[in-house]
C-alpha cells in the first residue's frame, strides 16, 4: 500500500525512494521566453551550437577530484535539450549526433561530476533534457534564485541534483555540499521522468510539485539547511526571511 505524506507549513527534511509525487499546491503559470545558457565571462566554460542547433557546453577542466565547476549568468534548457560535453574526443550523442571532443580536456580526460552554478536573479527553466556527452557523470544545477522543471530530464547521468543551495568544495576540489538559505524548486506541467537515473535530489528551501515524478531513488531535502553532498544528512541553518508554507501530497509506490 502506498504511504501518503502531507506536509503543511513546515520546513521538513524528507526522502522517498521509487516515488511518484502529486502536489496539492496548484497555480497558474506564465509563458516563458526562449531558453539560453550564458556562461560567466572569463572562465573556461564556453557554449557553442551543435549541427542541429542545440546548445553545447564545453565544460571546464575537472579538478583532481574529477569535479568540473561551471559558472553561468543563465542556465535555461529548451525542449530539444542541451549537451554537456564531457568527451575528450569525437563522440556520438543521442540528441545531437556526433560532436567534437571538449578542447579543455586532455587525452582520455573526463569529469565524474559536473556542477553548474547559476548566478542570476531569475530561476532556471528546465524544459528539456540535459545530456552528458562522453563518459557518464553526475550533474548538479545550483541556482539560489530557484529552478523550474517542466518537461526537463537528464541523459547519460548517474545522479542529478537540482538545488537552490550555494555549493561549497573540499580542499581537494571535491563537492562537499550545499548551504541552502532560500529558493524554490518547482516541478510542474509535463511529468519529470527520471527513471533512467540512479538517483535524483531536490534540495531547496521549499519544493513544490504539481505533476508526476518518476525516479528509482528520489531524495527531497527542504528547509534552510547545510546539506553534505555524499550523505544528504541535513543540519538546520538560519534562512533568509521567514520560512515558506509548503503543502505537498506524497504518494510512495
Amino acid at each position: 500500500m502506498a504511504t501518503r505524506w502531507i506536509l503543511v507549513g513546515v520546513e521538513p527534511v524528507w526522502r522517498v525512494g521509487r516515488a511518484r509525487f502529486v502536489a496539492l499546491w496548484l497555480s497558474a503559470w506564465p509563458a516563458w521566453g526562449l531558453a539560453q545558457i550564458v556562461p560567466v565571462p572569463g572562465g573556461e566554460t564556453r557554449v557553442i551550437q551543435t549541427q542541429n542547433g542545440l546548445p553545447q557546453v564545453d565544460i571546464a577542466r575537472p579538478s583532481g577530484a574529477g569535479v568540473s565547476v561551471n559558472h553561468y549568468h543563465q542556465f535555461d534548457v529548451q525542449a530539444p535539450g542541451a549537451i554537456l560535453n564531457n568527451a575528450s574526443a569525437i563522440v556520438k550523442t543521442g540528441r545531437a549526433g556526433y560532436i567534437n571532443g571538449n578542447p579543455h580536456f586532455g587525452p582520455n580526460q573526463s569529469a565524474r561530476l559536473i556542477v553548474n552554478e547559476v548566478h542570476s536573479l531569475e530561476a532556471s527553466q528546465l524544459r528539456g533534457p540535459v545530456e552528458v556527452a562522453g563518459p557518464r557523470a553526475e550533474v548538479v544545477v545550483a541556482n539560489p534564485s530557484g529552478i523550474v522543471v517542466n518537461g526537463g530530464g537528464f541523459i547519460n547521468t548517474s545522479r542529478a541534483t537540482l538545488t537552490t543551495g550555494q555549493p561549497y568544495y573540499g580542499a581537494d576540489g571535491s563537492l562537499a555540499g550545499f548551504n541552502v538559505s532560500r529558493g524554490l524548486v518547482t516541478v510542474h506541467g509535463a511529468e519529470f521522468n527520471a527513471s533512467n537515473i540512479d538517483q535524483v535530489d531536490l534540495i531547496a528551501r521549499a519544493v513544490r510539485v504539481n505533476t508526476e515524478i518518476y525516479a528509482k531513488n528520489l531524495n527531497v531535502v527542504s528547509g534552510a539547511n547545510h546539506v553534505p553532498y555524499d550523505t544528504l544528512a541535513a543540519t538546520t541553518i538560519q534562512g533568509d526571511g521567514p520560512a515558506p508554507s509548503v503543502s505537498i501530497d506524497v504518494g510512495q509506490l
